[in-house]
């Protein structure tokens, strides 16, 4: 399994306890994977709004495409008409 290495900073995750020394590799353990977890969800959360984004503007280039080819074709039929009058 292929597994991507994200150095870019993106939270702290911060366990505070009165007792010096109270948590151990197993609590280091099980935040480390909740960091994980909450980590891919930012990610993917990132993913979402960009691709969304990238619709909205592909839809814009669509709907520009659609009105552009519309008026190409009014006007080649007013040539059309124009000439063979």
């Amino acid at each position: 399994m292929l597994k991507e290495v994200i150095t870019e900073t993106i939270g702290v995750m911060t366990l505070v306890h009165p007792a010096p020394g109270f948590f151990s590799a197993a609590h280091l353990s099980l935040l480390q994977s909740i960091a994980d977890q909450a980590s891919i969800a930012l990610l993917n959360a990132r993913l979402y709004h960009e691709s969304q984004r990238q619709a909205r503007v592909m839809t814009a280039v669509a709907e520009s495409a659609a009105v552009i080819t519309a008026s190409t074709t009014a006007i080649r039929t007013t040539v059309r008409r124009e000439r063979s009058s």
